[in-house]
């Protein structure tokens, strides 16, 4: 019951703003769905470590600094 009331207030908060709930969460879930499928597994050239970035970015390595792009 307290998830509802939660949910209520979050509806009442965006009636309140004159937004629709569902148009402004599906732009959140759309955007987090479009970064995980545009993120792309990267190694560091230098120490080959492995982490997750946006292809054509640039990352630095957490383990050595080295600053390199995503391809």
């Amino acid at each position: 019951m307290k998830q509802y009331n939660k949910s209520l207030m979050t509806v009442l908060e965006f009636e309140e703003l004159e937004e629709d709930v569902i148009e402004t969460k599906g732009k959140v879930l759309q955007d987090q769905l479009s970064y995980r499928l545009s993120a792309k597994r990267a190694y560091c050239p230098n120490c080959h470590t492995s982490t997750d970035g946006v292809i054509g970015t640039n990352l630095t390595c957490e383990n050595c600094g080295e600053t390199f792009i995503v391809s």
